[in-house]
């Protein structure tokens, strides 16, 4: 059971009993399924507001994402944008800097843009749901994918 607390607490905010960050690691291959839960969570909460608005159900996908995250990976998504443009040589140094630069904060604002009008373009309800369940499960497929490699 510590190791499903390990990859819910480094992949979302939800009380669970404190995991560790090596428990995270050695457990990424439970990712996907959290993904899972969290993109079903997000993806019922956009499909009951799309009922109302489909743009209201989008905008509930990239808050209820936001929330349950806590917007933990994307001060990385910054960071690593920061890098790639300082370039090699001061890329570290970018990256460690508490301030988000230019291109993190445009690759942040480009990935909840992209979240909202794939949720706004999905057409609600149903489709909602599962297309959102499936795109954070595949987003955390990637990450194990990448740490792989």
């Amino acid at each position: 059971m510590h190791s499903v607390a390990s990859v819910i607490s480094f992949l979302t905010v939800l009380p669970v009993s404190a995991g560790t960050l090596e428990g995270a690691a050695r457990h990424m291959y439970l990712f996907p399924a959290v993904g899972l839960l969290v993109g079903a969570a997000a993806g019922a909460v956009g499909a009951a507001l799309s009922l109302i608005d489909p743009i209201i159900g989008g905008l509930g996908v990239v808050i209820s994402v936001m929330v349950l995250t806590g917007l933990h990976h994307a001060d990385g998504l910054a960071d690593f944008a920061d890098g790639l443009m300082a370039g090699p040589r001061k890329a570290l140094r970018a990256m460690r800097d508490s301030s988000t630069g230019t291109a993190g904060t445009v690759a942040t604002a480009l990935s909840v843009a992209a979240l909202a009008g794939f949720s706004f373009s999905s057409g609600g309800g149903w489709s909602l749901l599962v297309a959102i369940a499936i795109s954070e499960m595949f987003a955390k497929m990637c990450i194990v994918a990448v740490a792989a490699l």
